[in-house]
């Protein structure tokens, strides 16, 4: 069952960053691939900006891929805890803590839920990036602090630090399409 969730995310994810997922327009359901041409860019072009930042194949590539890794991460603390725990050197989880396992890995499959709507229309969904951002910088410092007073290794923060990449990369997507 879990490997057939996981194929369905893993064909969601790559038709989205090939512009494959069909899009509504009134009541005719268009490719993606026909509409992203016909599509106005996102925002008027500004001296060294990138193109392909305002086609949206940028944004589909980038949140689709922050989307992939929310997912795995999700579903590494639902069903892989017990095997990635030691890895990272997490203690073990039981009672009623496994609660908030529960709940984190609730919240971060959300996130790359909000992260697909933002790889499908950047311009609709513009205000869950700054959402992205502050989420992926809260569990950094998250991670960081009790690494920095020595309570917990170096394995997790390597982990999270794939958090603070996306996090400036979505800073960078939002500074480079800015509203003139």
């Amino acid at each position: 069952m879990l490997r057939w969730r996981v194929l369905a995310l893993w064909r969601t994810w790559r038709m989205i960053l090939q512009n494959e997922i069909p899009v509504k327009v009134g009541a005719v359901a268009v490719p993606a691939r026909r509409l992203a041409l016909a599509r106005e860019p996102l925002l008027r072009e500004q001296p060294g900006m990138d193109a392909t930042v305002l086609t949206g194949s940028h944004a589909r590539k980038l949140f689709g891929t922050a989307a992939l890794f929310n997912f795995l991460v999700a579903l590494a603390l639902l069903f892989l805890r017990p095997q990635l725990g030691p890895l990272v050197r997490l203690d073990p989880v039981t009672g009623t803590n496994l609660v908030f396992v529960y709940l984190a890995a609730g919240l971060v499959a959300v996130f790359g839920y909000a992260y697909l709507r933002i790889a499908q229309d950047p311009e609709r969904f513009r205000p869950f990036i700054e959402l992205g951002v502050i989420g992926k910088l809260l569990a950094v410092g998250a991670v960081t602090w009790p690494w920095l007073t020595g309570e917990v290794g170096w394995q997790l923060p390597l982990v999270v630090s794939g958090d603070a990449v996306f996090a400036l990369l979505f800073i960078d997507f939002l500074r480079r399409t800015r509203r003139a």
